[in-house]
């Protein structure tokens, strides 16, 4: 098998990396300019990030009577979501899955819903936690 020619510019480009790393040439400049933009950029976003993070309000509970208020307040939004998540699946699919597993009884149907249920709850218990 024939191993394609490598451009003449790989080099130098592997030359300009080197001395950037080496400290030689600082990392920005030897980029080319929409990279440039994106690494600068983000380098310079970080901080300022980890900066809010660290003066936000801390909404963890400081007394048991808060610690029960947002176990009920979370128990309530992730049912509700649990229960739009069905919704938006039995209107996604063709027919009625409720009708299909009270009704007619199908079993198969009944595990979907289930299925779909725990899923929903599975991406709520998630988003909760962080």
């Amino acid at each position: 098998m024939v191993s394609p020619a490598r451009p003449a510019s790989i080099p130098k480009i592997a030359a300009i990396y080197n001395s950037a790393v080496a400290g030689v040439v600082p990392l920005c400049e030897c980029m080319n300019l929409k990279l440039n933009r994106l690494m600068c950029g983000t380098a310079m976003l970080v901080p300022t990030i980890a900066a809010r993070a660290q003066d936000t309000a801390d909404w963890h509970a400081h007394s048991l009577g808060e610690a029960v208020w947002h176990t009920a307040l979370f128990a309530l939004l992730g049912v509700v979501l649990a229960i739009v998540g069905y919704k938006i699946f039995d209107l996604a699919t063709p027919g009625k899955l409720h009708q299909e597993i009270l009704q007619n009884k199908n079993v198969a149907a009944a595990i979907i819903g289930a299925a779909v249920i725990l899923g929903v709850s599975v991406l709520v218990a998630a988003a909760m936690l962080g």
